[in-house]
């Protein structure tokens, strides 16, 4: 590089640094005027921040919750999620049989079947102590493997007691916490609608996925507390691991081969169960929040227009004030670029500030839904990144005008301005 262009270089940065010092000079001088101007531009990269962050928080949550049930997870229930049969076709859905469920487990690309026994309890108690809004099942010995949930203190109920309908239960920790605080709960009674049944086991603590507890669960053995409706059925859901995950896409036609003949469907006639796997639950998920970052890109570009509106004026009404400055640096040799560059930089420079107060008062937002509400929350840097280049760029769009305004000004017309 020659001496010529290390000192146009030298002279470029020194503009570039001054731009940005006159920026931050009228946010401190005109400290209203400036908050005003860049209140868009904070809260539309805000919402940005705190809304990426939950949303990324969930997506770690969800995918750590699937990635615990394997990649060889099979699900069979009347209706898969998102779906919306009409009332003709609902009324045709119906839940497993035992012999289903017998046919399935004896299937030679299902590894384990856990059958699923939905239970309505309305008292659940340990002396006078009650548990509130528990998820009660009824299962078999299989569930442990299936959904990777074991025990942690005790036992999980056997074979024979599920035969036999014993009366032995498997709680969560949150039933332990609710009724059993500082005891041990092994070989305590539980009552749950007036029947005795004894603590064997407690699982192993999972924690919270939004408004759900996911430790706030009894497990019985299959018959031995009477079913609930399940969406008006009888019967049984229920959960499959295959041989292998290679295996998978095998195992769920070989389950809704053995369902359709077992019910004897036509074969134009629709399926009345639903077969599916994990990836129908995350590509639900997805649409969910395909819809939410819509909605969020709707609501901080708002925010950034507003902003770069604000940023537009208040540029406008520097160049106004300046004009005389804008004349002498024009006689001491300034080119219109240099000009329009030094009006661009303040704008960016008021925008950018604006984006780095969002993304602070973002983040701390984020951080305190993630510590005191059950939706997670985990800082994205990509969305950072764009959220702050996003600021940029309303300055650049927005202060073109009022730039190109000032790079105009004839020079002598400027030095007289009063």
């Amino acid at each position: 590089m020659s001496v010529g262009r290390q000192g146009s270089f030298r002279i470029a940065m020194f503009g570039f640094f001054e731009a940005i010092k006159m920026g931050l000079s009228s946010l401190v001088s005109y400290k209203m005027r400036a908050a005003l101007t860049i209140l868009g531009v904070v809260m539309g990269i805000m919402t940005v921040s705190v809304v990426s962050s939950i949303i990324a928080g969930l997506n770690n949550s969800l995918s750590s919750q699937l990635n615990k049930l394997g990649s060889a997870f099979i699900l069979i229930r009347p209706i898969q999620p998102g779906d919306n049969p009409p009332p003709e076709e609902r009324r045709r859905r119906k839940l497993l049989t035992d012999d289903e469920v017998k046919a399935i487990r004896e299937l030679s690309y299902v590894a384990q079947i856990s059958p699923l026994e939905f239970v309505r309890a309305d008292m659940i108690k340990y002396k006078d102590l009650r548990v509130n809004s528990a998820q009660v099942f009824g299962t078999t010995p299989e569930y442990e493997g299936v959904h990777n949930v074991f025990v942690e203190r005790g036992r999980f109920f056997n074979e024979s007691e599920t035969s036999r309908s014993a009366p032995v239960v498997v709680i969560g920790p949150a039933i332990v916490d609710a009724v059993f605080p500082g005891l041990d709960p092994i070989d305590k009674e539980l009552s749950i609608d007036g029947r005795k049944f004894r603590v064997i086991g407690v699982t192993e603590r999972q924690g919270k996925f939004l408004f759900v507890d996911r430790d706030n669960f009894i497990l019985a053995p299959l018959k031995s507390l009477p079913p609930a409706n399940f969406m008006g059925l009888q019967g049984y859901a229920a959960d499959v691991t295959a041989v292998s995950p290679e295996r998978l896409a095998q195992a769920e036609e070989q389950i809704r081969e053995t369902l359709r003949r077992k019910r004897r469907l036509k074969f134009f006639a629709k399926d009345n169960f639903a077969v599916f796997t994990q990836d129908a639950i995350t590509d639900l998920y997805n649409q969910i929040t395909g819809g939410i970052y819509l909605v969020m890109i709707a609501i901080s570009s708002i925010g950034l227009v507003v902003g770069g509106v604000g940023v537009m004026n208040i540029m406008l009404v520097s160049v106004t004030e300046r004009t005389r400055e804008i004349g002498i640096r024009k006689a001491l040799g300034a080119k219109r670029r240099d000009i329009l560059w030094q009006f661009l930089t303040e704008a960016m420079t008021l925008t950018g500030v604006g984006g780095l107060l969002g993304i602070a008062i973002g983040g701390g937002f984020a951080a305190i839904v993630n510590a005191l509400s059950p939706f997670p929350a985990a800082f994205q840097p990509q969305w950072v990144g764009a959220a702050f280049v996003s600021s940029l760029a309303v300055g650049l769009f927005f202060g073109l005008w009022p730039a190109l305004k000032a790079a105009k000004l004839d020079p002598i017309d400027a030095l007289r301005y009063e």
